[in-house]
């Protein structure tokens, strides 16, 4: 193995484990998985693993994750409520190899030497492996996971297909297209954008009639496949999620679509100074709408942005800026993948913001945003790889056609690095390094808060899932408390007397009379607010608290840092 071939081997180690590290971390805080829905996948999983697949109770999108996560709880002898965090931090420590791939791939093709293609490489994949946000999505159990994974697969795949025409690529493309709408509708949609940007670029490229018609086939032959399944599943029985994200607006969906592949030709022969501004403008306009949010919702009747998830999300700055310069280096040949994996979720978020804005569109636009990431690091790697180190002389040019582009991959102007002092363009260097490092740490927080009240750690807490579990053992009847702790028992309990009602809580905590039923009360509504999701959290005074907990009987109380009480009224208790 040559030293080139070394250290990329050792970048791509080193991304594995810190990617399945960082994601592994909220088992530190608690062995159960670090998002309320994932509860409902280990009910489902644990049923496969008794041999009976609840067809009749699951969502089309659950289908393939609930059934890996079962098989997974059978091999290991592990729970399925304790295997779920390990599950899918592997998953998502691997899909931040996919960044080193691509990096790799635009590196090789542009002859960067082996310093430079390194210094991307590691930008790319330890980038992305503790960026917060991204973190936060690919490190959670449920199906988005899986899509994270594999949507950039499916464009490298689909774009070598088209380019080298061989089967070794042909066969992991029509797979993952065949898979894709199974693993998650709204990973789904993401997809078929991305494949549409591919698609579109190997067009304007064809050589013969053969180029053609393979790009039409997987452009349109995705749309097929994903609309066929959207028509199909409901017609056997299973429920699609997210329905409604197309119906009524589907001319709008189009037309991002078809704004997709417009971007991904124009992209190819745009000035440098022309992509970045299309780049920084609308993606400098999501920083203005979670200032915005801070102060009036967005999406009316959804949660504000908290100011310290603000404050943080501040510091994607520096890589969103980053992103700009590498663009023009690395936005052709191997580059186009990554460039259409950027694109889709752009047009995304902004068809979200221009459809109907309602909690599902809010849904949608948190969401797919993460998609964004991680080619947005391939960018960024390649943009510190081009000012950290000087532009080389090209062996292979593929930028040569392309207006304000070296022709090594480089960033224009390089060149007069050397009418800058030697000792000032190093300072130069290691401040953007330290820059661009204290950002990314900045971000890592965001993978871990709740993202509607701020707090810390954003997992079920042991003291939580014990404080639900009793309540719903011993409540024949309905009881009351926030939307965090009533997703668990109905997620994970279904097959109890107790129901769960959050209506009592909020009309209670935002000045109403207290539940007259029995409530399950957590002593850090006090200090980060109970939630109320889709709504805005609501906090609860000291002396209120007391008070409330003083006129009522105490029947469970959990102790330890994450208190968690049950109380009835001394009355009579009614249902709530």
């Amino acid at each position: 193995m040559t030293d080139r071939r070394r250290g990329l081997a050792l970048v791509a180690l080193a991304t594995l484990a810190v990617g399945i590290a960082t994601r592994a971390w909220p088992l530190y805080w608690s062995p159960y998985p670090a998002t309320l829905d994932a509860f409902r996948y280990a009910r489902l999983a644990e049923a496969t693993t008794g041999g009976a697949l609840p067809i009749a109770t699951l969502q089309a999108d659950e289908l393939v994750f609930t059934i890996v996560h079962g098989f997974l709880a059978a091999v290991t002898g592990v729970s399925t409520l304790r295997i779920a965090q390990p599950m899918v931090a592997v998953t998502g420590g691997a899909s931040c190899l996919t960044a080193v791939a691509l990096v790799v791939r635009i590196g090789r093709e542009r002859d960067w030497s082996t310093r430079r293609l390194r210094i991307a490489a590691t930008t790319a994949g330890l980038g992305i492996a503790v960026e917060g946000l991204y973190l936060r999505r690919s490190g959670v159990p449920d199906e988005e996971a899986f899509g994270l994974l594999v949507v950039p697969l499916l464009a490298l795949a689909a774009w070598q297909a088209l380019r080298t025409r061989r089967p070794a690529w042909w066969i992991p493309t029509v797979a993952l297209t065949l898979t894709m709408p199974l693993l998650h509708n709204m990973s789904g949609l993401v997809a078929g954008m991305t494949l549409t940007g591919v698609a579109t670029a190997a067009l304007v490229r064809s050589r013969d009639r053969w180029d053609v018609l393979a790009a039409l086939a997987i452009g349109l032959g995705y749309w097929t496949v994903y609309f066929g399944y959207a028509l199909t599943a409901p017609a056997v029985g299973l429920d699609l999620t997210y329905s409604g994200l197309l119906s009524g607006t589907l001319g709008l969906f189009v037309a991002w679509v078809v704004a997709v592949g417009i971007l991904a030709v124009w992209s190819r022969s745009a000035s440098p100074t022309a992509l970045r501004l299309a780049w920084l403008l609308p993606v400098g306009g999501w920083f203005v709408l979670v200032g915005v949010n801070t102060v009036v919702t967005i999406y009316p009747g959804t949660v504000p942005s908290p100011n310290l998830v603000a404050l943080l999300i501040g510091a994607y700055v520096v890589p969103v800026v980053l992103v700009g310069v590498g663009l023009p280096a690395g936005r052709a040949g191997s580059g186009t993948p990554a460039l259409a994996a950027l694109l889709a979720p752009v047009a995304l978020t902004y068809y979200a913001l221009t459809a109907t804005l309602t909690p599902q569109f809010f849904d949608l636009l948190i969401r797919v945003q993460s998609f964004a990431h991680l080619p947005a690091f391939v960018f960024v790697g390649v943009a510190l790889g081009a000012v950290l180190v000087r532009a080389e002389p090209a062996v292979r040019g593929v930028s040569d056609s392309i207006p304000g582009v070296a022709a090594d991959g480089g960033v224009t102007g390089a060149s007069g690095s050397e009418r800058i002092p030697s000792w000032l363009g190093a300072a130069g260097r290691v401040a953007l390094t330290l820059i661009f490092v204290i950002a990314l740490a900045a971000t890592l927080p965001v993978g871990y808060v709740d993202l509607d009240t701020g707090a810390m750690p954003s997992t079920t807490t042991p003291g939580e899932f014990q404080g639900v579990t009793f309540a719903e053992r011993y409540v024949n009847g309905s009881y009351a408390t926030d939307h965090a702790l009533s997703r668990v028992g109905i997620h994970y309990y279904t097959e109890t007397g107790a129901t769960v009602q959050v209506i009592p809580i909020r009309s209670w905590l935002q000045g109403g009379p207290p539940p007259t039923c029995p409530v399950l009360v957590a002593e850090d509504w006090v200090t980060a607010g109970a939630h109320l999701y889709p709504t805005a959290p609501e906090t609860l005074s000291r002396d209120r608290y007391e008070g409330f907990l003083e006129r009522r009987h105490v029947v469970y109380h959990s102790g330890g840092v994450d208190s968690h009480t049950l109380v009835v009224p001394r009355a009579s208790s009614k249902d709530c």
